[in-house]
């Protein structure tokens, strides 16, 4: 994983923009979620630029420390 994200932002053309579309947190304040759209810019290994756009959302809870983390993240 690390060598794959480290070629990618080696990559002077790469770009990710990240959009929250709601965020949301429990009456009891130690769950919440998040969710949007996230676009990736490259040109990669082919020169050739390529966007991607696709949807995530994250689940996070806090733990006994008060830190929040995440607990499920989700790609579709």
């Amino acid at each position: 994983m690390r060598s794959f994200y480290k070629k990618m932002f080696e990559d002077k053309t790469f770009s990710f923009t990240w959009t929250p579309e709601r965020i949301d947190v429990s009456n009891s304040g130690d769950m919440g979620y998040i969710y949007g759209t996230y676009k990736v810019i490259t040109s990669g290994s082919s020169k050739q630029q390529q966007e991607i756009l696709h949807n995530f959302a994250t689940i996070w809870r806090k733990n006994n420390a008060g830190t929040w983390k995440v607990i499920l993240e989700a790609d579709f």
